[in-house]
């Protein structure tokens, strides 16, 4: 009968288990090595003096640091109730569809339903809103943009794109078009 052996080593020693079956001997690295596989622990930053305010710091100042909305938070430019953080700043849902910070989302969500009425709180915009497929489309058209405008590192993720709002969407294929046009 075959023996299967163990050939990892522990903290530099050898394990010289043998197994009568490679099923065993799977079960054996699994259960049994995976325990002993330190954790490099992460270096402790040391304090450092900032040479600004003369103080110890112990932090990484190359951390990002994420932050959360507080209920009741409101919009940077304009004081209205903020929707979502972007940047680290709140925009209320006016400036994050790109309308501006007087629309509030009631308003726009009229215009985007009933965008063929003559009486919509801003006439000389197309408030249609996209299909599924114009919708892919541009999103499409975005990532294109940028990977011939932008450095890699600015690129907008898939899934951060899927979640902007169709005027975002429109805003953002403009605004990629005229930097694309302008001469650098």
């Amino acid at each position: 009968m075959k023996k299967y052996e163990c050939e990892n080593d522990v903290y530099g020693r050898q394990c010289v288990d043998s197994f009568q079956s490679e099923s065993q001997l799977k079960k054996h690295v699994s259960i049994y090595h995976k325990k002993y596989v330190d954790k490099i622990p992460e270096p402790k930053i040391k304090p450092v003096l900032n040479i600004w305010s003369g103080e110890m710091v112990d932090w990484d100042p190359f951390e990002q640091q994420t932050r959360k909305m507080k209920p009741g938070e409101v919009c940077s430019m304009c004081g209205n109730h903020a929707y979502i953080l972007e940047h680290g700043q709140p925009y209320c849902y006016g400036l994050w569809t790109g309308w501006g910070c007087h629309y509030s989302k009631s308003m726009i969500d009229y215009d985007r339903k009933w965008f063929k009425q003559p009486c919509r709180n801003r006439n000389t915009y197309d408030a249609r809103p996209l299909t599924k497929k114009e919708k892919k489309k541009a999103i499409k058209q975005v990532v294109a943009l940028e990977h011939e405008v932008w450095s890699r590192l600015s690129w907008t993720p898939q899934e951060e794109l899927e979640s902007w709002h169709d005027d975002k969407i429109r805003r953002e294929i403009r605004s990629l078009e005229f930097v694309r046009m302008t001469p650098c």
